[in-house]
């Protein structure tokens, strides 16, 4: 069986809870918990998050459209947080609680272009000394007529790969502090401690390749279309993507075996 995560996380994934199961979902909990059963509810959800972790998954033999300007990076401990934003409201114990974003058709955890290129030009405009060796000085009004004038295009990144057991997904809790209700939003005149609230959320397990792709003039400004690339890889190596980089998430690690360019699917 393969599971659409996107379809599973953002509809099914609610069927059931509490109250019980829905007859057009039957067949894909049926393993879980069939209507009529004793677990209670936070079983229930626990049982909904250990589908989509516990997926296994493999290339397909659908290959990515080719694309010479291109790198693979590796997922870091702790992994890799995306769509954290989208909303996901459950109020169930052991529920995930956090958005994930996923490709519509494949329900692959991907890396929108757009977030790709509003992140790298972030890194460039604010991080150019750490690519400086490659790339020299900033030529003048760069940034805009790369990302703008240039008409560079920053396709999704995608996972090819996954970690050595072949799951793509874990669970991952994230505890934000809030001032207590009767101060309001604001911190500032609140001096005690601050209120744990544990959030559940999915992640991309440390250990998944990922490989961004992109459609580049020859060169900017002088700067050739080989050594942007460079620049691209070391900044996301050295600042990382997604949610929570400033907590260590989000970083990656370059390889030195590059992997087919493949599409995954699960398998039950």
């Amino acid at each position: 069986m393969t599971l659409n995560n996107s379809l599973y996380f953002y509809s099914q994934y609610y069927d059931g809870l509490p109250t019980g199961l829905c007859d057009n979902v039957r067949d894909l909990h049926n393993r879980l918990d069939a209507p009529g059963s004793d677990k209670d509810t936070e079983n229930r959800a626990t049982a909904r998050n250990k589908l989509i972790t516990d997926q296994k998954y493999q290339a397909s033999g659908t290959e990515i459209p080719l694309c010479e300007q291109s790198f693979q990076l590796v997922t870091e401990y702790p992994g890799l947080l995306i769509g954290t934003g989208y909303p996901h409201d459950l109020a169930v114990i052991g529920a995930v609680k956090m958005g994930c974003h996923f490709d519509y058709a494949t329900g692959l955890p991907t890396i929108p272009g757009s977030t790709v290129k509003g992140l790298l030009r972030s890194y460039m405009k604010d991080y150019w000394e750490l690519v400086k060796d490659d790339l020299g000085p900033m030529p003048e009004n760069f940034i805009d007529h790369f990302f703008v004038e240039s008409k560079a295009v920053f396709l999704d990144a995608w996972p090819i790969q996954p970690e050595e057991s072949g799951r793509l997904f874990g669970l991952e809790s994230i505890t934000p502090h809030t001032v207590p209700k009767e101060y309001g939003d604001s911190r500032s005149d609140y001096e005690g401690l601050t209120e744990p609230t544990p959030l559940q959320g999915l992640k991309v397990l440390p250990g998944v390749t990922y490989v961004f792709r992109f459609l580049l003039p020859d060169s900017v400004d002088g700067i050739s279309r080989a050594s942007l690339l460079k620049a691209f890889a070391e900044l996301l190596v050295m600042l990382g993507a997604g949610a929570k980089t400033n907590v260590s998430f989000g970083a990656f690690n370059p390889t030195d075996d590059p992997v087919s360019e493949t599409i995954l699917e699960a398998v039950a």
